[in-house]
This record gives C-alpha cells, sequence and structure tokens, in this order.
C-alpha cells in the first residue's frame, strides 16, 4: 500500500506549495510593516507641522489657526475713526508714490457686508506708470485693503493722446475689516 513514488511525488508537492507560499507571506509582511512605518511617519510630521504652525502663529501674533493677524485689520474706536484711519493710510501710500489724494469719502456698505467693513471711495492723481505700484503697495500692505473698483480718467484732454507718463485721475472704491481698539 505504501508506494514509494507517489510518497515522493506527494512530498515533492508539499516541498513546491511551501515554496510558493513564502513570497507573498514575505511580500504581505513587508508591506504591513510599510505601512506601519508610513503611519508613524505621517503622525510624526503631522506633530511637526502642526508644532511650526503653532509657534508661527505665535510669533506672528494671531490668534488661532485660519485668522488674520490683527495688524490685517483698522484699529479705531468707532467706524468713522477707521474710516478717517483708511483714508490716511491711502493718503500716506499715495504721498510715497509721489501722487496726491485729491479726496476721498466714507461710503455706504452693501448689503453683503458686516457690520465690520469700512468703504471709502478715493480720487488720486498720479502718472499712469505709478498706478502698479498703487495698486501693490494697497493690496500687499497692512492693514488689508481691497480694490473693489478702479475708474482711470485723464486729467486734462492733452494727457490722453500721450497715456505714457500722463497724469491720470484714478477713483478707487477701497474696503478693508476694522476691529475696536481695546482700552
Amino acid at each position: 500500500m505504501f508506494n514509494r513514488k507517489r510518497s515522493l511525488a506527494l512530498l515533492a508537492l508539499a516541498g513546491f506549495l511551501f515554496a510558493a507560499a513564502i513570497p507573498p507571506a514575505l511580500a504581505v509582511r513587508v508591506r504591513s510593516d510599510a505601512e506601519e512605518t508610513l503611519t508613524e511617519t505621517h503622525a510624526q510630521l503631522d506633530h511637526l507641522l502642526g508644532a511650526e504652525r503653532r509657534a508661527a502663529a505665535k510669533a506672528k501674533g494671531s490668534g488661532p489657526l485660519g485668522e488674520a493677524p490683527v495688524e490685517a485689520f483698522l484699529d479705531a474706536q468707532t467706524p468713522g475713526l477707521a474710516t478717517a484711519q483708511l483714508e490716511a493710510h491711502v493718503a500716506k501710500i499715495a504721498a510715497s508714490l509721489h501722487a496726491s489724494l485729491v479726496s476721498s469719502s466714507a461710503q455706504q456698505p452693501d448689503r453683503s457686508d458686516g457690520p465690520d467693513t469700512i468703504r471709502v471711495q478715493a480720487n488720486i492723481e498720479l502718472d499712469y506708470d505709478a498706478l502698479p505700484a498703487l495698486l501693490y503697495k494697497l493690496e500687499s500692505g497692512e492693514p488689508y485693503v481691497f480694490v473693489e473698483s478702479l475708474t482711470l480718467r485723464p486729467v486734462n484732454v492733452s494727457a490722453s493722446r500721450n497715456a505714457q507718463n500722463a497724469p491720470m485721475r484714478v477713483s478707487f472704491g477701497l474696503k478693508a475689516l476694522w476691529r475696536a481698539a481695546r482700552s
């Protein structure tokens, strides 16, 4: 009953099955180890990024993540004083570019605006070439100022023929946010 050929064939089959099972088992183990290492690395990275964000927010003086720094807002007791502060800020930027603030006036907030929105209409005379610098200084500095509308007109008729370096009157619709100053 005991057949030697049969026994050797079964033994060879068992050896073959065992040898065939080793690579997939090793692959599963290597993948499991890699996933565990990746999970640990992600956890460490998240911890480091969180610490870096908290340190940057603390150094900048802002509140929780996603909140603008205090310097981004107009800081005045009332909306009227915040409007005056915005007008002074615009005049200072215009003067730094050898432009002149011709007039400015407070505007009524839109229906979509919150109670902390300040709107100003400003008319500035400047050379056409200085306009990009003015826009950059308005929108990239602090407090945050948003240019919502812009209208260009030549100051005189002869200037409209030569637009390069011609004096222009620029009418801006500006918006900024304020926070009541703490006493």
